[in-house]
């Protein structure tokens, strides 16, 4: 239950709800009650009590609404520039997408050059593997030629 607002301080739970014809308007306590009655006797004027029902919602005071639209106000102005930086955000991160594409197509173009020209450097390697096979051969008939030079019997008659 909300406490009186009919007398700042008082921390007495309402009872009943209270409207002056000018609009001001809030809850009151048994005790406060009675002197509402007599403040609106002595100002000639009438202030409209109700009840409060047993789990009925809290009139909201001039108070609260002032607080709750300024409140408003305030949380629209921040949705605004969140909006704004949201917008910034997401245009950098398009941005950033587009470089991120480009730059991995480049990658991938990368990656296939240097495919070929791995494949093309191994079979460099197979070349200079089988030239160096044949020149080794080459100088082995050589030593062997030379050898059978040295014993050739038609040169020695």
């Amino acid at each position: 239950m909300p406490h009186c607002t009919a007398q700042e301080g008082c921390t007495n739970e309402a009872v009943a709800t209270f409207t002056w014809p000018w609009g001001d308007n809030g809850v009151v306590c048994q005790q406060h009650q009675v002197l509402l009655h007599q403040q609106a006797h002595n100002l000639k004027r009438q202030v409209f009590v109700t009840p409060m029902q047993p789990g009925a919602p809290t009139p909201v005071t001039r108070e609260e609404r002032i607080a709750a639209h300024a409140t408003a106000l305030a949380l629209t102005e921040e949705n605004a520039e969140l909006r704004q930086v949201n917008q910034d955000l997401y245009s950098k991160l398009q941005t950033v997408q587009q470089s991120l594409s480009t730059e991995l197509a480049k990658v991938a173009a990368l990656d296939a050059s240097l495919k070929e020209r791995t494949e093309q450097l191994a079979a460099s390697r197979a070349e200079v593997g089988a030239a160096r096979q044949a020149a080794a051969d080459a100088g082995e008939e050589a030593r062997v030629l030379r050898g059978l030079q040295k014993v050739d019997p038609a040169k020695k008659k």
